[in-house]
Formats: structure tokens, C-alpha cells, sequence
């Protein structure tokens, strides 16, 4: 095993139920917009390291670029790219933006009308299907600068007809709904979240056996964690509040580990000294660690956290 190994955890998409449920239902989005000819946006929103990328991500691989001959001349084909909106918002780095992901020479070349005309012929010849626009939370201020933002977008959306995902944190859905013409646009929405506690669903310990059996089968790790102990699966939620991104911290710390000990195993000891080195956004044991506490100490914590939720 190697240290370049540890960037393999940061691809694995894990698939959980919300995480499919914007999948399949951006996917259906591309293909009634290519059916019917109207763009169906999508409004993709949730925390900090539930998920949002990597949908976007796995929506890439669903549509990735390719070569197509026509009239025997070859073109590239992008049917799907991944951009952001810049801080501060303006047209003319949106559509920059825009074009860099769409793989565009010198995309900051010409004035802002030439780069929206330059963006406008690309999609067209790219054969662009859909546009994954992330950082959407950078357009929440009123401020005339955001508000050009939005009115381009509508326009972009009027005038090509390719639907756009809009990504963000939960505050974008307040964004789009201020604005009734674009509420109306964006009337598909898919909201990211943590994992439902082990007290309530067995979504945290399905996920918790996938993310085994993934480093396993993809590194040759044999993670011993018994999942059926109800103290263990307690405790990796308390740990994480079962946010994916922490879990993924914590199996990315304890890998490390691994390289440098050159070691094929993780047990729970192991997993839970490499937590106490973490400060993780979602644990709800505070200062203390999640290992630390009775089984009965768990349940008041978790309950508590799901009581509030």
C-alpha cells in the first residue's frame, strides 16, 4: 500500500438513500429535458460534506466527453461539466468559469459579450446535456452584482434549454424561491443530509458495511469492526453524527496510519486514537470521545442529537 492509495478513499461515492435519490432523479432531469426540449433545473443542496460533489461527480461518469464524427470531421463532445459560481459573483467569471471546465483555450481572452458568445457556441457544439453549477451561495446577497448573476442564468436557461443542477448549501433554496422566475425554473430539489442514527434506521450501519467492504476490496485492508455490537455502531455515530465526510476523515487518518506502520488491519482501538487526533465538524461528544461512553451514555447523546434534528 502506498500513500497515493489515500486518494482512492477520497473517490469512493458511497451510495446511501438520498445520495441515489439525487442521482437517479438528476439523471431523469437530463433525459425529459432531451425528451421534451425545456431544461428540468435542479436545485442540489445540504451540509458541508454530505455529498454534493460527489453526486456531481458520479453524474460526470454517467456522461463523460467523447469524440463524435460528423460529415467525416471529429468533435468533442461535452455532455455534462462541473463549474462554480466565483466570489465575488460577476457574468463575465461565471462564464469564464464556464468555459475552463468546458476545456476552452484562453478562456478569459475578450470582453464579457465575447465570452458569453463564445460559452453559447460551445454548449451548442459541445452538445452539452447539462451543467453542474456548484457555489451557488456566493449569489445570497442582494447586492446589482448578484442580481445580474441570476438574471443571466435565466437567460442561459431560456435561450439553450440545458438544464442546470444548482449546488450549494441549504440557504441556495431560499435564494431561488426569492426569486419567483427562477422558483419557477427550479422546481426539482434534492436535499443532502447526514445519516439517520442507528436508533432509528439501519441506514448508518448499511453505509458503515459498505465503506468496509469497499477498503477492502480496494486497498486489502480488513477493517474488524463488529457492526452487530450496538456500543461500536453508537460510537462511530456519535464520532461523526453520521456525516460522510467525517467518516471518511477518520477510515483516511487510520489508513495513514496504515502506510506508515505498514500494517493491512484497522481495529476499533486503532480507529478511535486516530479520531481523538481529529477536531470533526459532527461529533457529538464534544471534548470527550465518542469511545469513551457507556452504551447507555451513547443512546442519551444520540437521542438527544436526533431530538433536535
Amino acid at each position: 500500500m502506498k500513500m497515493t492509495d489515500l486518494k482512492k478513499v477520497e473517490s469512493f461515492a458511497i451510495p446511501h438513500s438520498l445520495f441515489s435519490q439525487a442521482k437517479q432523479g438528476i439523471i431523469q432531469a437530463i433525459q425529459l429535458s432531451e425528451v421534451t426540449g425545456k431544461a428540468e433545473n435542479v436545485i442540489l443542496s445540504g451540509p458541508a460534506g454530505t455529498g454534493k460533489t460527489k453526486v456531481c461527480t458520479s453524474i460526470l461518469h454517467h456522461y463523460p466527453p467523447g469524440v463524435t464524427e460528423d460529415r467525416l470531421m471529429e468533435s468533442t463532445t461535452v455532455p455534462a461539466f462541473y463549474s462554480s459560481v466565483p466570489s465575488p459573483a460577476t457574468i463575465k467569471g461565471a462564464a469564464i468559469n464556464m468555459l475552463k471546465s468546458m476545456g476552452a483555450q484562453d478562456a478569459h481572452r475578450g470582453t464579457t459579450t465575447e465570452i458569453q458568445h463564445r460559452l453559447g457556441v460551445l454548449l451548442k457544439n459541445c452538445r452539452t446535456q447539462v451543467i453542474l453549477l456548484d457555489e451557488l451561495q456566493h449569489l445570497l446577497q442582494p447586492n446589482s452584482a448578484n442580481n445580474n448573476v441570476r438574471d443571466w442564468l435565466k437567460s442561459l436557461i431560456n435561450e439553450y434549454q440545458i438544464p442546470i443542477v444548482a449546488v450549494g448549501t441549504p440557504d441556495c433554496e431560499s435564494l431561488i424561491d426569492s426569486d419567483k422566475q427562477l422558483a419557477r425554473r427550479f422546481v426539482r430539489r434534492y436535499r443532502l443530509g447526514n445519516l439517520i442514527s442507528p436508533l432509528h434506521s439501519n441506514e448508518f450501519g448499511s453505509y458503515m458495511a459498505t465503506v468496509i467492504k469497499i477498503i477492502g476490496d480496494t486497498l486489502n485492508i480488513d477493517v474488524q469492526l463488529n457492526l452487530k455490537d450496538s456500543q461500536t455502531l453508537l460510537a462511530l455515530f456519535a464520532a461523526t453524527g453520521g456525516n460522510p465526510s467525517d467518516i471518511e476523515q477518520i477510515f483516511k487518518a487510520s489508513l495513514y496510519r496504515c502506510i506508515v506502520n505498514n500494517k493491512r488491519i484497522i481495529k476499533l482501538k486503532f480507529l478511535a486514537e486516530n479520531y481523538e487526533s481529529l477536531k470533526l465538524p459532527y461529533d457529538l461528544c464534544g471534548d470527550d470521545s465518542a469511545f469513551d461512553f457507556s452504551l447507555e451514555e451513547l443512546h442519551e447523546i444520540i437521542e438527544m442529537h436526533d431530538s433536535i434534528q
